[in-house]
């Protein structure tokens, strides 16, 4: 299991109709500036909801790999 599909465990995304998996966001990526840029709406108080799951995931593993430094 990676670091990021682990977080995404304890996050709840495998969860059926977890906050995680409603918002299409493993890692409960904050809603702000840098995820907006990265095509997330904010329809979530705190999180960011993506229009597709594949989306969070790679803005994540950027995060991890050092690409990023904003969530």
């Amino acid at each position: 299991m990676s670091l990021t599909e682990g977080i995404a465990r304890e996050e709840g995304f495998y969860v059926l109709n977890s906050r995680a998996q409603r918002n299409n966001n493993p890692g409960n990526i904050d809603w702000g500036e840098y995820a907006q840029l990265h095509g997330a709406s904010h329809g979530d108080p705190r999180f960011a909801v993506f229009p597709r799951q594949h989306k969070a995931s790679r803005l994540f593993r950027r995060y991890f790999q050092g690409l990023s430094t904003a969530i």
